[in-house]
């Protein structure tokens, strides 16, 4: 796959490109981007392909692209909508606290999300989520991306943002999504919030 990858991408004449596979599941990957290059004029495509799971029961196959850019890039790149910074949550106990600060990267009020999307959660996540008396955790504006679509696994958090960030530009409201690591015991949140140009803000 990284082989088939590269030759297409020289074919195409694109920049030269750093390609490597992300050291853990889950949102690290962008977490560890804007601690170390939100001061270049640099974009992360990210790409999370999932074929032929092995039990396909109530699971799903999927790819996603996804393209980040910083704000030093914006001049040559207008974005969509805006990713913030993910939160781990590392255990159920974590679950508000670790919720509440993923709200506050943006910073946006709970009662301003419109949609909470979830992916791969687990019985006791999914049961933490429910317990907050919030209101994005109420069933009118949750989405459980395995009820309709199917596990997706390794795939999920890319899975949730996509699709958060698709009713981000539709809806002009920020979303939040919550996805669980596949083996693991911790989640990650983050806010997407549709992008407001310089002349609609003014």
């Amino acid at each position: 796959m990284r082989t088939i990858w590269q030759d297409e991408w020289q074919k195409a004449g694109l920049p030269e490109a750093r390609l490597f596979s992300a050291p853990e599941p889950g949102l690290a990957a962008v977490d560890d981007w804007l601690d170390n290059f939100v001061q270049e004029k640099a974009v992360l495509l990210v790409i999370s392909v999932r074929l032929e799971p092995k039990n396909p029961e109530r699971t799903a196959e999927s790819a996603t692209a996804l393209l980040l850019a910083n704000r030093l890039t914006q001049t040559a790149l207008t974005p969509l909508a805006l990713l913030h910074r993910p939160e781990r949550i590392t255990d159920t106990e974590m679950m508000a606290s670790g919720i509440a600060q993923a709200l506050d990267w943006m910073p946006v009020q709970p009662d301003a999300i419109s949609g909470m999307w979830t992916a791969e959660l687990d019985r006791e996540q999914r049961a933490a989520l429910l317990s907050l008396n919030q209101p994005f955790a109420q069933e009118a504006l949750m989405y459980e991306l395995d009820a309709f679509l199917g596990r997706s696994g390794p795939a999920a958090p890319w899975l949730s943002v996509a699709v958060a960030t698709l009713a981000a530009i539709q809806s002009q409201h920020p979303q939040l999504t919550l996805s669980g690591v596949q083996g693991g015991h911790y989640s990650w949140a983050t806010v997407v919030s549709p992008f407001v140009s310089p002349q609609e803000a003014s």
